[in-house]
């Protein structure tokens, strides 16, 4: 589970957003829960770029279909070399047309519905590293 100060980040994302619909949503990095491959490369391949240029990265999923054909949380994400900050949270809402399941996960992204919040996250970049990696990839998804 991905903590904020102790408390789960559907919670705490929920409170800040104010925003009930994302209460439950669980993390897209828990191993083996995402339904395709493609899924688990397009979380992984984002969660691990950090760098001063922003990227969108799927964060929470519905946990009745663990897939990107439900609800999908992302995040912002922009580092330095000290920190992590999550200026903007936001839904999934592209529906890019796809001929293949490999080609959903990338077109779920085209299109971003930002919330209202005024929080700008901020992590040390070695705390946040230790966080993402706790969930470690499976190795199959390289």
């Amino acid at each position: 589970m991905l903590l904020i100060d102790g408390q789960p980040l559907d919670q705490v994302l929920a409170l800040h957003c104010q925003d009930s619909n994302l209460e439950g949503l669980v993390p897209t990095l828990i191993a083996g829960w995402l339904e395709t491959k493609a899924e688990q490369q397009l979380v992984w391949e984002r969660v691990r770029v950090m760098n001063e240029i922003p990227t969108i990265v799927p964060i929470l999923m519905c946990p009745d279909d663990c897939d990107f054909s439900c609800t999908i949380v992302v995040i912002e994400v922009s580092a330095s070399a000290t920190t992590v900050s999550w200026p903007r949270v936001g839904y999934a809402v592209g529906e890019t047309p796809y001929e293949t399941l490999d080609e959903l996960p990338a077109s779920r992204l085209d299109s971003i519905k930002w919330m209202d919040s005024t929080t700008i996250w901020q992590f040390e970049r070695t705390a946040y590293i230790n966080a993402i990696q706790a969930f470690a990839m499976p190795e199959s998804v390289v």
